[in-house]
């Protein structure tokens, strides 16, 4: 079969998608299973490259992977594609958390991690049977919609073939390389859909498998390694087995992860991670607000935000820092106050985004159930824009939410960063 693969882009243009683009490796990794069983497959992501519509609409299937903001560009393609008879297979975070929504644009809608399922549901697809034996997929025949049950069964990530990015339409040498390690977080934070769709159970590759990985990537394309883990050393031993094997081997790379601020007590930890080749962490400090910080149950304090600052820095390496902004606890005083903590503790650079309920996770279901979601258009749950009756006025939030980051990224404060540095 040719099958194609679409990752539809951002809504709205920030410096993350435009600069500092990471992609996700779900349709990637989907895409090399098939090619692996004979099947003709090609990846448009669009962050990277447009879309060629001549391509698509010689294609026998699509598969297209969206998260929630992406979700109404995921339901317009399937609308052109569905059009001209092709069938469409739907999946990502959104369709996970909102499947009665999906099926009702796409032909398949795949729950959770799709490695398990995909050669099954491509195989039913071919013979028209089976449907009803995969889990967790939603279909429809002759108009009518079927849903299976959706008993999460996570996948063992040394399984599955490390991804093929020749795949990706355009991929080119000056791209950030994504590599996952582990998948799941034992951690729940309130606002955060990880646990949705990979839920709270790690689950880690072989080190053997990372450095394999690491070294298939060309010397020349290393522009830098992300390790798109949720949490890189939610296992702190195997995180340092790890990174000794990657010095022990001595693979020159430069990379960076997301960590918590609690990782930092461990110095040995820090120490490798710079010997490995680490020049950035990405930090999720949430918020400077210690109620705030009960309210998502972060299970951080404050201290500990500020030492692994420190820590951080005394190796050498650079602390991106993630704020969330909007929380009930919050009030201006908490927004300007971030403002001032980032540059009195020397942060970097920053990330001040505003509370999202995102669906499939519990923030969502309470603002729901209290009548406090503005809408749900659903390209504007991006973290950038106000979705929901805070207790600041939601006009108010989103400006101060401008000034904050503004007032952080000034030219005075560039200056000194740069002077510093």
């Amino acid at each position: 079969m040719k099958i194609i693969g679409i990752e539809p882009k951002s809504p709205h243009i920030h410096i993350f998608t435009k600069y500092a683009y990471i992609m996700r490796l779900g349709l990637v990794i989907l895409g090399t299973i098939l090619k692996k069983s004979g099947h003709d497959v090609k990846i448009f992501i669009e962050e990277i490259s447009k879309i060629d519509w001549d391509e698509v609409n010689k294609a026998d299937l699509v598969m297209i992977s969206t998260i929630t903001s992406t979700a109404p560009r995921a339901y317009d393609f399937i609308s052109q594609i569905s059009a001209r008879g092709i069938p469409v297979i739907l999946g990502g975070p959104h369709p996970t958390a909102m499947p009665d929504e999906a099926i009702r644009y796409a032909d398949f809608v795949v729950r959770g991690e799709g490695e398990d399922v995909i050669l099954s549901l491509i195989e039913a697809i071919k013979t028209g049977s089976g449907f009803e034996k995969i889990n967790g997929l939603c279909y429809k025949i002759s108009g009518k919609i079927y849903c299976n049950q959706f008993i999460p069964q996570w996948c063992e990530l040394d399984k599955y073939p490390i991804p093929d990015f020749s795949l990706i339409e355009k991929w080119g040498s000056s791209k950030v390389i994504s590599i996952q390690t582990s998948r799941g977080c034992p951690y729940n934070c309130e606002f955060c859909s990880v646990t949705e769709m990979f839920g709270r159970k790690m689950r880690f590759k072989s080190d053997q498998r990372v450095t394999d990985e690491i070294k298939l990537i060309p010397s020349y394309s290393r522009t830098f390694i992300f390790f798109c883990d949720d949490n890189f050393a939610a296992h702190i031993n195997r995180a340092k087995k790890l990174l000794r094997k990657i010095i022990k081997e001595k693979l020159d790379i430069k990379w960076s992860t997301q960590i918590r601020a609690e990782a930092a007590r461990d110095e040995e930890l820090i120490e490798l991670m710079k010997k490995a080749g680490c020049f950035s962490v990405c930090i999720g400090m949430e918020s400077v607000n210690p109620e705030s910080l009960k309210e998502a149950r972060k299970r951080q304090s404050v201290e500990d935000i500020v030492n692994s600052i420190k820590s951080f820095h005394n190796f050498g390496i650079r602390v991106h820092g993630m704020f969330v902004i909007g929380f009930d606890s919050d009030d201006i005083n908490t927004i300007k106050e971030t403002t001032r903590f980032a540059i009195k503790n020397k942060i970097d650079s920053i990330q001040i985004m505003i509370l999202t309920p995102l669906p499939g996770t519990p923030v969502f279901e309470k603002l729901k159930n209290d009548n406090r979601l503005l809408h749900t258009d659903w390209s504007k749950y991006d973290a950038h824009h106000v979705v929901f009756k805070s207790k600041i006025y939601p006009d108010r939030l989103q400006i101060e939410a401008i000034r904050a980051t503004a007032k952080f990224y000034s030219w005075w404060q560039i200056i000194k960063k740069l002077v510093r540095f």
